[in-house]
């Protein structure tokens, strides 16, 4: 009897969970609410068809097409979106504000600060009328100060509104942008991780970093190097970039204290200054038989064997190369685990000569095209 009322058990919770989940409200959206789609299909001429919360989608095409007409989405991709309404079973999205959603996609772009792409529509001596979808909206001078030209397109914020009339701002863009990058480090900043900054200033207890988007960090002159140093400005200057390791971080104050000795002894930690494919200017430090040694940029080395050197076997490697020559050598490989660069003469050699060989072709077009109009019009 006891196995039998297990059993009897064990269908009336499946049952209770099949009536609960007949309970569950769908997935809805408010219409002008920006959610993220996935695109699934852009074979169709008039619409991108897409992946939802509530499901399939469409997307006017027109509004992923640029000037030339070339679709700039691809299959996979997750993109923006404002849902404008289902009929017949079928979900409407768009892009850009249009027909009588603007207004309500605008405002609810206000209310969540959601940047909008605009177009420079008129140039005015107090601002800008800039075309955002189906609506004029006016950018004051003041909140864009760079230069731009008629029909160029950025992103706005919108951050006023006058009954039918809406004001944009790309200096609040800039700023919202400023303030998500700024979110973005403080949560990958960790102790021991390694980053970059720009020195900022040198004082006499060490020096002052810029990290970017408005945060700082301070290197102690004991972090600076493992050699006796008098003032920071013996080693560093401002302007400089530098890597260094994360050594104590205290968000109470506000407080951020780097070391960059700490990668002297080992500077493959993190990130590396430099990827396959990079073109460097590197210095013969040891000539081999079996190829260079040579150094690259902020004191890594690496090695060039004898068969990227771009030489005949006749020639001598001690004949053709000279210690501390400068020579540029492309990046072929890069193994963090056994700390090795392999680079290559050859291989940079030959990315100038392709460099050379487009500007020719490009030349040699351009050339072919005035002639040929010449030729058209002095007929």
């Amino acid at each position: 009897m006891k196995s039998k009322q297990i059993g009897q058990d064990k269908i009336n919770t499946e049952l209770a969970k099949l009536y609960l989940k007949t309970l569950e409200t769908p997935k809805q959206f408010e219409l002008g609410e920006q959610v993220y789609v996935v695109i699934k299909d852009i074979k169709d001429p008039e619409y991108i068809f897409i992946e939802s919360d509530i499901g399939t989608g469409l997307i006017p095409k027109e509004q992923v097409l640029n000037e030339e007409g070339e679709i700039t989405v691809n299959v996979g991709e997750t993109i923006p979106a404002f849902y404008i309404g289902s009929k017949n079973g079928d979900h409407y999205f768009t892009i850009v504000p249009i027909g009588n959603y603007a207004k309500l996609i605008i405002e609810n772009a206000k209310i969540n600060k959601i940047p909008l792409k605009g177009k420079i529509e008129t140039i005015l001596e107090s601002g800008y009328q800039v075309k955002i979808g189906d609506v004029v909206a006016f950018c004051p001078k003041s909140k864009l100060p760079k230069q731009v030209n008629k029909g160029e397109t950025l992103p706005f914020i919108v951050i006023d509104q006058n009954k039918n009339s809406f004001v944009v701002s790309y200096l609040d863009y800039l700023q919202l942008q400023k303030e998500q990058l700024r979110k973005e480090l403080i949560e990958k900043l960790r102790v021991d991780s390694v980053i970059t900054g720009k020195v900022k200033n040198l004082i006499k207890q060490g020096a002052i970093i810029d990290l970017g988007y408005g945060l700082e960090a301070f290197v102690p002159i004991s972090e600076i190097s493992y050699k006796r140093i008098e003032h920071p400005s013996d080693v560093l200057k401002v302007g400089n970039e530098i890597r260094a390791k994360v050594k104590e971080i205290d968000w109470k104050e506000d407080r951020i204290i780097l070391s960059i000795k700490e990668l002297e002894k080992n500077p493959w930690l993190g990130t590396l200054p430099f990827n396959k494919g990079d073109v460097l200017d590197v210095k013969i430090l040891q000539i081999l038989k079996t190829g260079l040694i040579v150094q690259l940029p902020e004191k890594f080395h690496g090695f060039i064997p004898i068969k990227e050197l771009n030489l005949t076997k006749q020639k001598q490697l001690h004949k053709e190369f000279q210690k501390d020559q400068i020579l540029k050598a492309m990046i072929i490989q890069i193994d963090k685990e056994k700390q090795r660069i392999l680079l290559s003469i050859k291989a940079a050699q030959e990315y100038f000569e392709q460099i050379e060989y487009k500007k020719y072709i490009k030349n040699t077009q351009e050339d072919d095209s005035v002639s040929l109009g010449s030729i058209l019009f002095n007929d």
